[in-house]
């Protein structure tokens, strides 16, 4: 594949961008100007449009819920298993006891009332990392990886 002929296209098909100081489009600054509003402690809230304001998922001092710590849980046991599967020096004897985990993890989250609650937002999440779950111990104690 030769790749040196189509820089010459590519450069008459995109003109460089002004840089800044060399008379650049209006509105190239703005984030400039509003770093040094900042700075200079105005509020820069009035020289942008309305933002929405993000309020955090959990306030500083509590704790996630119950049901988030299992999913993030099962979610980090998961990723674990996904990198001991990826990696050529593991043996599948050193994997079954993420596999264990993971099926203990299951079974604790489906004893949890908050995952089959449809007012839940996490319910769903927790239902997909669940399901997620299920196969990957399926498919490991089937012998798909043998």
């Amino acid at each position: 594949m030769k790749i040196s002929g189509d820089l010459p296209l590519y450069l008459e098909t995109n003109p460089k961008p002004a840089r800044r100081g060399q008379g650049g489009g209006a509105g190239q600054d703005k984030f400039c100007d509003l770093l040094s509003q900042a700075m200079a402690g105005q509020d820069a809230d009035q020289a942008t449009t309305a933002s929405p304001e993000v309020a955090p998922a959990v306030e500083a001092n509590q704790s996630p819920p119950p049901l988030w710590q299992e999913v993030n849980g099962l979610l980090d046991t998961l990723d674990r298993y996904g990198r001991a599967l990826g990696d050529p020096n593991k043996s599948l004897k050193e994997i079954e006891p993420l596999v264990r985990d993971l099926e203990g993890r299951v079974q604790r989250m489906q004893m949890e009332p908050a995952v089959a609650s449809p007012d839940d937002p996490l319910a769903e999440l927790a239902q997909q990392a669940m399901g997620q779950a299920k196969v990957a111990a399926i498919k490991f104690r089937r012998g798909d990886y043998l």
